[in-house]
C-alpha cells in the first residue's frame, strides 16, 4: 500500500487496474465510448492548464465519448453549483479556486488517467430550477451505467476535505506472509488491523448507493487505500479481498439485476439492495423513490414485463409489503 492515495504509486496501480479490464472484462468495457450526458464538465486536454480550463459543456444529442462520473457526500456546506443564471459563466469558464477540494482532487485524477469528460450532478444539473432536475434526475441511470468509470470520494464527509488520504496512521499499513520458496503449497497472506473497513461517510448517503451500484466499474478513494471493483474482478491496493464483503458493504466482485440467472435471484438481489438502501440517510425525504429510480429502471430492464410500482413490484406485491 503506497499510504497515499493521491501518489504515483496509486496512479500507477488504478491504471493497471483499467488497462486489465478495459482489454481483459468484455462486459465492462462496452462503455468506452458512451452518448455524453446532456452536460458535462470538459477539463481539456493533456495540455490543459491544471488550475485553468475547467468548463461546462453542453453535449449534442448524437455525441459520445468516454466519461467519468463522481459520487460524493454533500455534507450539508455551500459550494459553487450552476443556476439558470450561472450556466452561460460556466460554459465559458470555471474558476479554479471556486472548486471545493474534492472536485479539484477528481479533475486532476481523470486528468492523470486520460479522461476528458466529468459528470458532477451540482455542476451538471441546474439546482434552481425543479425541471431541469427532474430530467436529469432521470436519466441518472444511464448516466451511471454508460460511464467509463466512476469515482468515488468515499472518505470525504464533505467537498471540502479532498479525496486522498495522505498518510497512513501508524500500526495500519498492510502485511503480507508468503510461504517459504520451495513450500510444496505455495500461499500468500495479506493481513491488517480491522479498523480500515469502518463504515466510510459515502455509505452514510442513500442518493450514492444507486451510484455506486449502477455503473460497470467503481474506484473507491477509501480512508486508507484504493479500492477497486467492477463486474468481474475485485482488489484494493494491499491485494485482493473478496472475502470482506460483509465488512465493506461491497459486493467483491460486482453482481447486478443483469448478472443474476433467474428472475427469483434478481427479485433477492432487489431485496438485498431495498435493505442497504433504507439503512442510508437522505437529506430531503422526498427524494426517497428518485434515489432510488435508477436501480429500479436497471430492474426493469432485466425484467421487461416487471411493472414498478413506487418501490415495490405488480407481480410480487404482496410478498413486498410483509
Amino acid at each position: 500500500m503506497s499510504g497515499n492515495t493521491g501518489s504515483e504509486e496509486a496512479l500507477s496501480k488504478c491504471q493497471q487496474w483499467l488497462k486489465d479490464c478495459d482489454e481483459n472484462h468484455e462486459r465492462c468495457r462496452q462503455y468506452l465510448n458512451s452518448p455524453l450526458p446532456s452536460r458535462v464538465l470538459d477539463l481539456g486536454d493533456a495540455k490543459a492548464n491544471l488550475c485553468k480550463d475547467v468548463k461546462l459543456h453542453e453535449s449534442a444529442p448524437s455525441e459520445r465519448a468516454s466519461y467519468t462520473t463522481l459520487s460524493y457526500c454533500w455534507g450539508g456546506e455551500k459550494f459553487i453549483t450552476t443556476t439558470a443564471s450561472t450556466l452561460s459563466e460556466r460554459k465559458a469558464n470555471i474558476d479554479w479556486s471556486e472548486l471545493p477540494a474534492v472536485f479539484q482532487d477528481i479533475v486532476t485524477f481523470c486528468r492523470r488517467i486520460g479522461v476528458r469528460y466529468l459528470w458532477i450532478d451540482a455542476l451538471c444539473i441546474l439546482q434552481d430550477s425543479k425541471d431541469d432536475w427532474r430530467k436529469e434526475a432521470s436519466r441518472m441511470k444511464d448516466y451511471y451505467s454508460n460511464a467509463y468509470i466512476s469515482l468515488s470520494a468515499a472518505k470525504a464527509s464533505r467537498p471540502s476535505e479532498g479525496c486522498y488520504t495522505g498518510h497512513l496512521p501508524w500500526g495500519y499499513k498492510s502485511h503480507t506472509l508468503r510461504s517459504p520458496p520451495k513450500a510444496k503449497f505455495p500461499y500468500a497472506i495479506h493481513v491488517r488491523r480491522t479498523r480500515y473497513f469502518e463504515r466510510p461517510p459515502i455509505h452514510e448517503r442513500a442518493w450514492c448507493f444507486q451510484e455506486h451500484e449502477l455503473p460497470s466499474r467503481v474506484l473507491m478513494f477509501r480512508g486508507m487505500e484504493l479500492q477497486w471493483y467492477c463486474y468481474e474482478h475485485a482488489i484494493c491496493e494491499c491485494g485482493n479481498h473478496e472475502g470482506a464483503r460483509e465488512e465493506t458493504e461491497d459486493r467483491l466482485p460486482r453482481e447486478d439485476f443483469t448478472t443474476v440467472q433467474s428472475h427469483g435471484d434478481a427479485r433477492l438481489e432487489w431485496y438485498r439492495s431495498i435493505d442497504e438502501y433504507t439503512d442510508r440517510n437522505l437529506t430531503v425525504q422526498s427524494d426517497i423513490l428518485p434515489a432510488l429510480s435508477g436501480l429500479a429502471g436497471k430492474m426493469a430492464e432485466r425484467h421487461p414485463g416487471a411493472r414498478y410500482l413506487a418501490g415495490l413490484w405488480e407481480d410480487t406485491l404482496i410478498s413486498d409489503l410483509m
